[in-house]
């Protein structure tokens, strides 16, 4: 029994001596079991610690059975505090006190904020917490620098398990690289076997900052997977980490066992965000490779683009704030090791004349090119010689398949434009319909797409852009002959009467077929703009002029260009006039018949008078409908016509 009772008191003492050395007191005690019953049980006391005398003294405590509620027993302790002064307490029972409450205050305010243990612990105490630490530092005169060591140290045990914010590590690091923080991480070691030396605890602290060097490392190399750098958020946690890295690097002696390669920030930082784009880089391919490989390309350089934009808006700029690393620089190099060859090796192995893979390409292009804008606001900084900035040589071939697709897809939209064009004006008081309006924003579309292109180099500039223009007149003259197929698939004698009457429909088309003449033309008299004036295209000359001296030569070229479609749409115009000068000829003569065989005596007004109603109400459907320079025009080929029937009449006579 006696070797029973010691083993229980020494498992007892040791519980009691752990829970109880928030303070430096020693506990002393007899215990014995009451034995007048003989079933034993597993019970439990309470005991304040204001109940103990200082003297020490016997007490009795019941024990009470946490599992049947009839079963009670007593203890009989004996307890004794023994107490040290405190000028004799050493630095070493301090620190090691005080890493002690901090644990247990952590792990308390942890659990209670984080009862998941999720990995996000904002690492701030409670006011209770706060005031206990407070009482504890002033009472054993700890100051901030040893204060700050000691959470650090404790803190980077917890991060793994609570997630704890890094603006915490950061607060607590301020403290460490001032003047006596870096004493005392300086001579801590060298005192080592002196009475009042920081002891263990010192190996404790930097064990910690190399550990949390290495931890912040580890998760700046992992920062485009772990963080979502394109919210804010995700940005202040890369920032937040980047301090704390900036910060300990200020710690020489930390430095010093770095490998060579990350012994200064910017160097470790570079490498952190190059380990980081291939992560990420590799994970973004990986996830979009259930599809054709063109399409997996696409995907990925349209998430290049959107983290290229992040970057140059918002981490570009905090990132050189903290440690002067110029993010974007790292992010093109080393994106450019990575898309580079995939790029090239895709268009080596794909057929970019298939129509649909030449659409995917064009995408993979814009995305390129806009990345490369976007990185050329760090141009100067080591970009001088990155591959990805030769993306155009790249795409030289399929440039040609690109502007045929245009043409062709233009094409289609305008035959279905044309067919479901009611042929009546798209709002009131203006002269044209549907089908101008759609065809007019295919041939913007056509345009737009050299303009996203920006092609740079000025001889193929050149040849590219007279392909374009060809194209776009090519499609003005193909709408035409489509709006021109109606005219003459189109009846225009009245049924009821059999007489030839304007239509505000014939009227319409005319005005379609003016329209796309006037933008076409490189001068125009009228208030409709020309394509030369809106298409943009005169930059791309200017460009010309300052790079190689060709602009007169282009000019010319393209107006020539446009100046040959819009005649021959002037041709189409011509002969739609004449014909519809020409079916007056019957119904006018019809009339001077009808005025040659009136009776004799007959008043001349009402000789003329169904004649000159019959001009009349044609004529002012055309003036009301027709554009004025289409109105003019035929109004000459039907006065003609009227003459010409004048004329067949009065030889007749």
């Amino acid at each position: 029994m006696k070797k029973l009772l010691a083993c229980q008191k020494s498992r007892v003492q040791r519980e009691l001596e752990l829970a109880f050395t928030i303070k430096p007191i020693c506990i002393y005690f007899r215990f014995f079991k009451d034995l007048k019953h003989t079933d034993d049980f597993i019970g439990r006391t309470f005991l304040s610690l204001k109940e103990i005398q200082p003297q020490g003294g016997p007490g009795t405590l019941i024990l009470h059975s946490h599992t049947a509620k009839n079963k009670s027993g007593n203890i009989w302790v004996h307890l004794s505090m023994k107490g040290q002064e405190e000028g004799k307490i050493s630095l070493t029972t301090k620190m090691d006190q005080s890493i002690l409450l901090f644990k247990a205050l952590v792990m308390y305010e942890a659990k209670k904020g984080n009862p998941n243990c999720q990995h996000n612990w904002d690492a701030e105490m409670s006011v209770v917490a706060k005031e206990l630490l407070t009482r504890h530092t002033a009472y054993y005169g700890i100051d901030e620098t040893y204060q700050a060591a000691v959470h650090l140290s404790v803190l980077f045990d917890y991060h793994k398990i609570f997630g704890v914010q890094p603006r915490r590590f950061s607060q607590f690091l301020d403290h460490i690289i001032n003047a006596s923080g870096r004493k005392l991480l300086s001579v801590a070691l060298s005192q080592s076997g002196a009475s009042d030396s920081p002891g263990d605890w010192v190996d404790k602290v930097l064990g910690a900052l190399q550990g949390l060097l290495t931890e912040v490392y580890d998760i700046l190399c992992n920062h485009l997977i772990l963080m979502d750098v394109t919210t804010t958020s995700g940005v202040q946690s890369l920032t937040e980490w980047t301090q704390v890295m900036a910060k300990l690097y200020q710690l020489d002696g930390l430095v010093a066992k770095l490998p060579v390669d990350r012994r200064s920030l910017k160097s470790a930082l570079e490498l952190t965000i190059q380990t980081s784009v291939e992560k990420w880089y590799g994970m973004t391919s990986e996830n979009a490779s259930q599809i054709s490989a063109v399409s997996t390309l696409k995907t990925v350089s349209e998430s290049c683009l959107t983290l290229c934009e992040t970057i140059q808006s918002s981490i570009r700029p905090a990132v050189k704030k903290e440690a002067d690393v110029d993010y974007l620089v790292c992010y093109t190099v080393s994106l450019d090791k990575l898309l580079s060859p995939a790029v090239m090796k895709c268009l080596k192995d794909c057929d970019y004349k298939d129509v649909e893979l030449a659409n995917t390409l064009y995408g993979i292009y814009l995305n390129i090119k806009h990345m490369c804008d976007v990185a050329k606001l760090a141009e100067g900084n080591g970009l001088q010689d990155i591959e990805l900035f030769s993306y155009q040589r790249w795409f030289k071939k399929v440039v040609q398949v690109w502007l045929t697709v245009a043409l062709a897809r233009c094409k289609e939209k305008i035959s279905k434009a044309v067919q479901v064009d009611q042929i009546a004006s798209v709002t009131d008081g203006v002269g044209y319909s549907s089908s101008l309006v759609d065809t007019s924003g295919f041939l913007y579309q056509v345009v737009e797409f050299w303009n996203n292109l920006g092609w740079s180099c000025p001889e193929e500039t050149y040849t590219f852009m007279i392909e374009l223009v060809n194209y776009i007149s090519e499609a003005a003259l193909y709408y035409v002959e489509q709006i021109y197929t109606r005219v003459s698939n189109q009846s225009l004698l009245d049924n009821n009467t059999g007489k030839f009457t304007v239509t505000t429909q014939l009227c319409t088309i005319l005005n379609n077929m003016e329209c796309m003449q006037q933008k076409l033309l490189s001068q125009t008299s009228t208030n409709v703009p020309s394509l030369l004036k809106e298409l943009n295209l005169q930059t791309s000359i200017e460009r010309l002029q300052r790079e190689k001296g060709i602009c007169d030569q282009a000019k010319k070229h393209v107006e020539n260009i446009l100046d040959s479609a819009a005649n021959d749409i002037e041709h189409k115009i011509t002969i739609v006039s004449k014909q519809l000068g020409e079916q007056f000829i019957p119904t006018i003569s019809r009339f001077i018949s009808d005025i040659v065989n009136e009776a004799e005596g007959a008043k001349t007004e009402q000789i003329l008078n169904p004649l000159e109603e019959y001009l009349n109400t044609n004529l002012k459907t055309l003036s009301s409908s027709l554009l004025f320079s289409v109105f003019r025009n035929l109004l000459e080929y039907i006065w003609m016509a009227t003459v010409n029937a004048l004329s067949k009449s009065v030889s007749t006579l």
